[in-house]
């Protein structure tokens, strides 16, 4: 699945330090190119993110922007955005004393209903959620061929 979304052009690298809610409209942006979802899509992940804090990061490095929204979602479908510097979550609760979440990974998921949305994240935990060697390969890698490298 990872390889394809590459190859279908869902996907994309950041370098440079981000704001979360930068992060969000960043990861959203292959979809929104895509014709999957419009641009005010990031902005209701974002107003859920502040209303219930950051459910979106589901596993150390592994982010999963997504909201119920019929209204901006056109399609269903993933992408994946990697961004070499992690995003932190620290700031939206700040009476939760646990480790600071902060992601490096985001698969962003638009669904046109319940069962799509549950088998792409199906496929994205038999795939990537439950294999930490090849997130933590994901992480080290920096650039695009390193990422297809370690997706062979």
């Amino acid at each position: 699945m990872l390889k394809q979304l590459i190859e279908q052009g869902l996907f994309e690298i950041y370098d440079e330090p981000m704001h979360w809610e930068d992060a969000i409209h960043a990861s959203v942006a292959p979809l929104v190119k895509a014709g999957a979802c419009t641009e005010q899509y990031a902005e209701v992940i974002i107003d859920r993110i502040k209303t219930h804090g950051p459910y979106i990061v589901l596993a150390p490095e592994l982010a999963l922007p997504h909201a119920e929204d019929c209204e901006h979602v056109s399609r269903s479908a993933v992408c994946f955005v990697k961004f070499n510097q992690p995003v932190s979550f620290a700031e939206e609760d700040p009476y939760d004393f646990s480790e600071v979440k902060t992601a490096r990974l985001f698969f962003a998921l638009t669904s046109e209903d319940e069962m799509q949305h549950l088998r792409n994240l199906r496929a994205l935990t038999e795939e990537c959620l439950r294999n930490s060697e090849l997130v933590a390969k994901l992480c080290e890698a920096t650039t695009k061929e390193e990422i297809l490298a370690v997706l062979v």
